[in-house]
């Protein structure tokens, strides 16, 4: 009874999709982003749905970020070559937003199938998407290109991934290099955020900000708020 009671009372994360998505979207002439939407929201739920049936009853559920905008995406051929005014690729934000559209109306149905449990959505994707619009506003200088690659325009080659073994590609020697000024980066590699960006999303989530319903879950948990000293300190200090 113990374990179950601690099982209840835990927060359940989830955040899946964009490997999904990375991986297979656009790759063949028949491919379908209905149907892996569905498929990928099916699987979603029945996981959630397992982890209901085992006691669970607080679940917060992100959702894709702007995988149109991601380095590794703008820096493949794949997709129909089409981009937003941002720059962005538009069939992989079309995807990204009916994959996010679909996740917020299938939270809602669990919330009416199982209206004991709280389902929360964690909008992750407006943090992103606001950083990619507004660069500036972040001091952001490359909105668009990895702070660790193997150069190229969004500095990303797939040969020589950030951390890989340089190796000779057509011929030339190719290795991998690190910005000089992390922060003028949103991301580090070829998709995930830098460490300094992920102050934004932690306070978004803790904060409950870009939560909804709203949701706080750091009085949830009795912890201490995040400010963005105790941040500065712990990244001097690491």
């Amino acid at each position: 009874m113990r374990v179950k009671k601690k099982f209840a009372d835990s927060i359940y994360f989830f955040e899946t999709g964009s490997n999904d998505y990375s991986f297979n979207a656009f790759r063949t002439d028949d491919y379908n982003p209905t149907l892996e939407v569905n498929t990928t929201l099916t699987y979603m739920k029945r996981a959630l749905e397992v982890l209901y049936g085992l006691g669970a009853r607080t679940f917060v559920v992100m959702n894709v970020t702007p995988l149109g905008c991601a380095p590794s995406v703008l820096n493949s051929d794949v997709g129909n070559g089409t981009y937003d005014a941002y720059g962005c690729k538009a069939d992989w934000q079309e995807l990204v937003e009916l994959h996010n559209q679909r996740l917020t109306s299938l939270l809602e149905h669990l919330r009416n199938e199982h209206a004991d449990a709280e389902w929360v959505l964690f909008d992750a994707h407006s943090i992103f998407l606001d950083a990619y619009h507004n660069p500036s506003k972040y001091g952001v200088v490359y909105p668009f290109k990895a702070c660790c690659g193997a150069g190229g325009r969004y500095n990303v080659n797939s040969s020589v991934l950030c951390g890989g073994s340089p190796m000779y590609v057509d011929g030339k020697y190719v290795q991998w290099t690190k910005c000089e000024d992390p922060t003028q980066y949103i991301i580090w590699d070829t998709l995930h955020p830098m460490e300094w960006f992920a102050y934004y999303i932690a306070e978004g989530f803790l904060n409950g900000t870009h939560l909804s319903p709203s949701f706080n879950i750091l009085e949830r948990v009795n912890a201490v708020k995040l400010s963005r000293t105790d941040y500065d300190f712990i990244t001097s200090a690491g």
